[in-house]
């Protein structure tokens, strides 16, 4: 029976490294007609259709789980970009708001110092200049706070976009690994069915 399970084993071990139904096709082929040579050993008619019937099923059961593992992982790939792409656009997002908080104290300021001069208060020391201190203070733990905040949330994403990376490969190589037990166990079934000699 080796004669018919080498070939056979040979072609899944291509469809596994990428070449394809062709390679798995030929490999067949030259199952068939090791099979023509064994037939006087005892190996039956019958055996070589369920053979080559097995052999076909496990070939598409091969190339299944291989293309099953290729889409997962592109779509993990996809997600990590997406992932990757958010964390780019996030000290972007940050400098905008810090940009907005800025403006947004400028306003505040020159409103609070026209109601003070139009009470005919002195704006360069008393009242006025602590609470123009006190709200530029306020304003720079804010935007300390925006971009600290912008810096974790673009490290998880990265962290994230990597871990999807990873996932990815792991799931082309579950695809590949699912691939090659349908093999073996093809190769092994068949060889365990095959003429048994003395």
């Amino acid at each position: 029976m080796a004669p018919l399970v080498a070939p056979l084993i040979a072609g899944f071990g291509s469809l596994l490294s990428g070449a394809g139904a062709t390679t798995v096709g030929a490999g067949l082929t030259s199952a068939a007609t090791a099979i023509g040579g064994t037939a006087g050993t005892g190996f039956s008619l019958g055996s070589f259709f369920t053979t080559i019937l097995q052999g076909g099923a496990t070939a598409l059961t091969a190339m299944g789980a291989i293309q099953q593992g290729q889409a997962e992982a592109a779509q993990l790939r996809s997600q990590a970009a997406d992932a990757r792409f958010q964390a780019m656009q996030k000290p972007l997002e940050a400098r905008n708001d810090q940009d907005s908080m800025r403006r947004d104290l400028l306003k505040a300021v020159s409103q609070n110092d026209v109601v003070n001069a139009a009470s005919g208060l002195d704006l360069s020391f008393g009242t006025p200049a602590s609470a123009r201190e006190a709200q530029k203070a306020d304003a720079a733990t804010a935007l300390s706070a925006v971009g600290a905040k912008a810096t974790a949330e673009q490290q998880r994403l990265m962290l994230v976009s990597k871990s999807l990376m990873a996932q990815a490969r792991e799931a082309n190589k579950a695809g590949r690994m699912k691939a090659f037990g349908a093999a073996l166990d093809f190769g092994i079934d068949s060889y365990a069915r095959g003429p048994k000699v003395g």
